[in-house]
Parts: structure tokens; C-alpha cells; sequence
């Protein structure tokens, strides 16, 4: 899924990720992207510089029986999932629409090339013609001057 953000926020050409240097920036520049177009639904404001996680204060289990933590889980999941699903099926359309019209370019440009071979074979048939043509009319040139020089 993050693929598709990096590829739709312009920092990726294709689907084939790379970790090199710059990754991180570039993660945190995709992540940025998410966020904007999220807009409201997104937890946090976009991140200006990096920020080191701190260690909880409070163990795991300790977070897990306090009742101060607890999360309708599955209303939020649903609610994200939506969201991330309706901005998949919008990359979806997108990467669809270009793929298509693609293909429409792929099979233009193949007509044209068909085009192209048969005019080919029409001009070398044509020069032949034309080759044929000089050689009889110089025969039968050649064939009335000899008869009337003899």
C-alpha cells in the first residue's frame, strides 16, 4: 500500500523499492503525503523534523489493564479500512486509466508501424516497376535504331 502512496506523491517511478540513504526522508515525505490526503482522518499532523520514540513510563501489561487505553477497536478499523480502501480503489483507477491508455498508444503505434512495412513493399514493388520500364523502353529503343540505321 505504501508503494502506491510513494508512486502517487511522485518520490517513486515505479513499484520496486529501493532502501538506499535517502529512504528514510523519503518514507517520512510519503508519510507526509498520507496525512494531507487523509486530511481529518489522520491521527497526527504531518512530521516537520525526526523525532526519537521514547521508552512508555508503564510496562506493557500495564497499558493493557488500564481502562484509560482502551480503544473501540473495531469502529476505527472499520472506518480506516474504508478509507484506505476507497484511496486503493482511486489509485486503482488511476493505474488503470494509464495502463489502458497505453495500451491504446502500444497498439496506434503498432498499426502505423504495419502501415509503414506495407508502403515499404508498395514503394520497392513500384521501383522495380519503374526499373522494369527504363530497361523495355531502352530495348525498344535500341531495337528502332537498329532498324533504321540498317
Amino acid at each position: 500500500m505504501v508503494k502506491w502512496y510513494f508512486i502517487a506523491a511522485g518520490i517513486a517511478k515505479d513499484c520496486v523499492l529501493r532502501e538506499t540513504k535517502a529512504y528514510p526522508e523519503r518514507l517520512r515525505s510519503a508519510l507526509e503525503y498520507i496525512a494531507k490526503r487523509m486530511g481529518a482522518a489522520s491521527v497526527r499532523a504531518p512530521i516537520v523534523g525526526y523525532e526519537r520514540q521514547t521508552e512508555p513510563k508503564t510496562t506493557s501489561e500495564e497499558q493493557l489493564n488500564n481502562p484509560s487505553n482502551a480503544v473501540d477497536a473495531p469502529e476505527l478499523r472499520g472506518t480506516k479500512r474504508t478509507a484506505e480502501d476507497a484511496e486503493f480503489e482511486d489509485l486503482t483507477k488511476i493505474v488503470s486509466q494509464v495502463l489502458t491508455g497505453d495500451q491504446n498508444l502500444k497498439d496506434q503505434i503498432n498499426d502505423i508501424d504495419k502501415q509503414i512495412e506495407q508502403l515499404q513493399t508498395q514503394r520497392r514493388d513500384l521501383v522495380e516497376k519503374r526499373k522494369d520500364a527504363k530497361r523495355r523502353f531502352k530495348r525498344q529503343t535500341l531495337a528502332i535504331a537498329s532498324r533504321t540505321d540498317g
